[in-house]
């Protein structure tokens, strides 16, 4: 049995030796080769949907994250989540931006968040709680193929 596991690796070194590439990787693309199972796809493992891949994204950054259309929150992160203290899945869709900024700050929100050009200010917002903090807010447009989004990116500066 030794043998033939080292007859195999042998065999192995030679291919990577004369095709360059590791074993498990395409010679000619150097990305890795998957090979369907029964009862499984040809595409790599990791999440399947493109939308799982982009909320594991979404949630891996550190920063709040906001996506709006005019002043509706489209999605947002699990950070924003836990900075205002509300579920991304209660507020996506169904929340008005308004809802998390402080009456003082939000002529100047919904003027950034209605404009096209890339924007970084600062404005008083306010948890669901009530309970009230300074932040610094980065605002950029960018087309999604059906709309006009904005992002926005939250940092709580009280603490500065």
């Amino acid at each position: 049995m030794v043998d033939l596991l080292y007859s195999c690796c042998e065999r192995q070194q030679q291919k990577f030796a004369d095709d360059g590439c590791a074993p498990g990787m395409n010679p000619t693309s150097g990305r890795p080769e998957y090979e369907p199972t029964a009862g499984s796809s040809a595409n790599p493992p990791g999440p399947e949907a493109p939308e799982e891949r982009f909320r594991a994204l979404l949630n891996a950054i550190c920063d709040p994250l906001l996506f709006t259309e005019n002043s509706l929150i489209v999605d947002a992160n699990e950070r924003f989540g836990e900075l205002f203290g509300c579920r991304v899945s209660e507020i996506a869709g169904r929340q008005d931006v308004t809802a998390f900024v402080a009456p003082e700050s939000l002529a100047a929100v919904l003027d950034q968040l209605q404009g096209d050009d890339a924007a970084d200010y600062e404005a008083t917002l306010q948890r669901l709680d009530g309970a009230r903090f300074l932040a610094e807010l980065h605002t950029r447009s960018f087309d999604d193929p059906a709309r006009c989004l904005r992002l926005t990116t939250i940092r709580d500066i009280t603490r500065r």
